[in-house]
Order: structure tokens, then sequence, then C-alpha cells
């Protein structure tokens, strides 16, 4: 009987330890999970952000791209500008040239003929050539505020391109 005893006792004392270890290894998995758990929602948060900072870039990018356009089509109206106020120079300083010849058409006939009626046309001339020179002058100064103007542009389309 003491053998059946000791048999039990020590069996009871085998399964006590085995559930003692069951219960240890019970509590490993569970803390083991808890990390594994944790783990998963970290890579879940940085995939999110992740998620969250492609959507930002890919919005950025499209706001590059629009800047670009607005830029690219600035730069063409830039140009179209350039070229009208070549022209428009190249008609000044054509115009300039035909009041200088035309100024010099009247002096030739001063010399030619002092007549009262000569005086007079060319009085007429002069003040035609007064109100040229005037209306010359206001068109460069059109000019020289559309040269301001377009410069402002180009300094604001400058600002737009460094954001």
């Amino acid at each position: 009987m003491l053998v059946v005893v000791m048999r039990r006792e020590a069996h009871e004392s085998a399964f006590s330890r085995q559930r003692e270890d069951l219960r240890e290894w019970q509590q490993k998995l569970q803390e083991g999970e808890e990390r594994l758990s944790k783990a998963q929602r970290i890579i879940n948060q940085r995939e999110e952000r992740s998620d969250e900072n492609d959507k930002i870039f890919k919005q950025k990018e499209k706001d590059l791209e629009e800047a670009q356009r607005k830029i690219d089509e600035a730069n063409s109206m830039l140009k179209k500008k350039e070229d009208e106020m070549s022209c428009r120079q190249a008609n000044l300083v054509l115009k300039e040239k035909a009041c200088f010849f035309l100024l010099l058409h009247c002096t030739f006939f001063i010399y030619l003929d002092f007549s009262l009626l000569f005086l007079h046309e060319f009085d007429a001339t002069r003040k035609k050539l007064v109100i040229k020179e005037e209306e010359l002058r206001v068109r460069e100064e059109k000019l020289n505020d559309r040269e301001k103007v377009l410069e402002l542009f180009c300094f604001h389309i400058q600002q737009i391109y460094s954001l």
C-alpha cells in the first residue's frame, strides 16, 4: 500500500508539474500572442501612415504638375507678349523714322519756298508732328507699363514655381 501511495503521490506530483508546465507554456503563449498582436498593430499603423504619405505625395505630384502647366502657359503668354512688344517696337521705330523723314522733307521745302502758304502748312505739319510725338510718347509709356506688368507677372510666376 505504501507503494501505491508513493506511486500516486509521484503521479500527482508529476501531474502537478505537468499542469504547472502547461500553465507556464500557456502564459508564454499568451504573451507571445500579445506581442504578435502588438507587432501586427504597429505594422498596420505603419502601413496606414505609408498609404497616407503616398496619397500626400501623389497630391503634391499633381500640384507640381499643375504648377508646371501654369508656368508653361505663362511662359507661352510671355513669349507672345514679347513678340508683340518687339513688333510694336519695330513699328514705333518705323514711325519715328517716318516722322524724321517727314521733318526733313518739311525742312527741305522751307528752304525752297518761304511762302506764307508753305509756312502755314509747315506749322500744321509741325503741330501734327508734336501730336504724333505725344502719341508716340504715350505709346512708349504704355509699352513701359506693360513691361512692368510683365516683369511683375514673371516675378509672380517665379514665386509660384519656387513653391
